[in-house]
């Protein structure tokens, strides 16, 4: 079943904007939509010619009989024009106990015109931002509020400037914020510039109470597109509903509003618009790479979190995570890259494929070439090499093994490919996030995949994911996808067995 979310937005009759283009940014993000009409507008890529609120009874009729028929814990909002319909909202929120809002303000253009009225502000800032998990305001509406929250007035010069204005407006109330820098250029300091020759970067700031951060983005200097800041936030509360943590959910919506910029196209006079669904179409043409596109793919990206922010993970970063669990881990580990092994062979051997016997067997002879190494690093901590060949195999380990003989059925060499990333890239991402110290007690594991990288990122199966993207057609990237996020689910399990079972002699 897909998670919900809701909009609470004006419409775009050209699509680009506003509740059209919130609920394309959550089919392409596999959640289900659901929206609020506050105003109805005459507008394209050009520009907006004619604004006509909905009454405000009517707007919370709308979000009432969504919120009473449909589960859904995520609300965005983007424009809602008059106090009166924010009114309205704060009392839908309160009584349906909403936990998700991610709100646009939409409340001033990038150049600093107010766009409502200045008692709109007050109850915006007074009482409505306390029921925001995350506003995302652009460096003119955010000067606003900053203004309005503390009277401070502040210069902006650098990208540091404007980590400094999320800090305050946290500490001022707001639970966490994610600015947009968008008339601001930065060049490779991240010092503002107003030469667009020398313009490098496009900046987001997050910031909430534990952190801030500069995100910053290749600048496009020909691509300025119709909604983007709508695409954001409804980009983010796509991910909030699909569970992943704010940061992570902020973080990944600015990628995917990049990739879509990276997409956009010239449909009419104006603005470029977005492929919002840039994801779902045929990947030959995308300029990145195969593995990239299915790794950051939105039906991909809850499972891959998952994973990544799993218990053990955690606790393996931190230095917290008893050598026991770690054991078992290695013992299941060495279980799957063994399933990796003979799933591959198989393949190898009811294959007609001179090429796919070829690919099959580069993989298993990298396998086979590390695995003196990979059991070395076992005896490093405490663990034979009986008791890690000789271990009966686990539940997990014998469904992953049962399902890669599936997926080589089903789908063949590719199929198999794509269900040993996760196995290949978690490990390399986990260790390159790790800040191994000289008393980190995991250093020769995290040493050990420093030093055989092929071992968990085999050239082989890379380099053939990528020929083979000009020959998928779009079906097909569906089921690789859908692969993906099983295999993910497995890694999953496996490390909750981990948890659950200690190793003991």
């Amino acid at each position: 079943m897909l998670p919900a979310c809701i909009t609470v937005a004006g419409s775009d009759c050209s699509g680009g904007a506003g509740i059209q283009a919130d609920l394309k940014v959550f089919s392409a993000h596999s959640v289900y939509g659901m929206n609020a009409v506050t105003a109805i507008t005459s507008q394209n890529t050009v520009g907006v010619n004619g604004v006509f609120p909905v009454p405000p009874a009517v707007v919370k009729k709308q979000i009432e009989a969504c919120l009473t028929d449909i589960e859904c814990n995520v609300l965005k909002t983007g424009m809602l024009f008059t106090k009166e319909i924010l009114d309205v909202l704060i009392d839908v929120i309160n009584n349906f106990h909403i936990k998700h809002v991610i709100a646009d303000p939409l409340i001033s253009t990038k150049k600093g015109m107010l766009l409502v009225k200045p008692e709109y502000v007050k109850v915006f800032v007074t009482k409505f931002i306390p029921l925001t998990e995350l506003i995302t305001p652009n460096l003119s509406e955010a000067l606003i509020l900053l203004k309005q929250l503390t009277g401070e007035t502040i210069g902006v010069h650098n990208a540091s400037d404007v980590e400094l204005i999320a800090k305050k407006l946290v500490a001022a109330g707001c639970k966490s914020v994610l600015i947009k820098c968008n008339n601001l250029w930065f060049d490779d300091d991240l010092k503002c510039t107003s030469n667009k020759d020398s313009a490098v970067w496009f900046v987001y700031v997050y910031g909430d109470a534990k952190t801030s951060k500069i995100i910053p983005k290749k600048w496009l200097a020909a691509r300025s597109a119709h909604g983007t800041g709508c695409t954001l936030a409804s980009a983010i509360a796509a991910n909030r509903a699909n569970g992943l943590s704010l940061y992570d959910a902020a973080l990944n919506a600015a990628a995917y509003v990049q990739a879509a910029l990276e997409k956009s196209f010239q449909l009419g006079h104006g603005a470029n618009s977005l492929d919002h669904v840039f994801a779902m179409s045929h990947i030959s043409s995308m300029n990145i790479s195969f593995v990239s596109y299915l790794r950051h793919h939105p039906s991909v990206i809850s499972h891959w979190n998952v994973v990544m922010t799993h218990p053990f993970v955690n606790q393996l970063k931190e230095d917290k995570l008893p050598l026991n669990l770690f054991q078992m881990y290695l013992i299941q580990k060495y279980q799957m890259l063994m399933s990796n092994a003979r799933s591959t062979g198989q393949l190898a051997f009811s294959s007609s494929s001179l090429t796919a016997i070829e690919y099959s067997a580069k993989i298993i002879q990298e396998i086979k070439d590390n695995s003196t190494s990979y059991l070395d690093l076992c005896e490093r901590f405490q663990l034979s090499k009986s008791q890690v060949t000789d271990t009966a195999l686990s539940a997990p380990c014998q469904a992953y093994a049962e399902f890669l003989i599936d997926v080589s059925q089903q789908y063949g060499l590719l199929g198999v490919e794509v269900a040993l990333l996760p196995s290949i890239l978690t490990v390399s991402e986990v260790c390159k996030s790790i800040k191994v110290t000289d008393d980190f007690k995991f250093r020769d594991w995290v040493d050990h995949y420093q030093q055989y990288p092929n071992f968990i990122h085999p050239a082989a199966i890379t380099e053939h994911l990528e020929e083979q993207v000009s020959r998928l057609l779009p079906q097909q990237s569906s089921k690789l996808i859908g692969v993906l996020s099983e295999s993910l689910d497995h890694l999953r399990s496996m490390l909750d067995y981990c948890l659950k079972h200690p190793f003991s002699p």
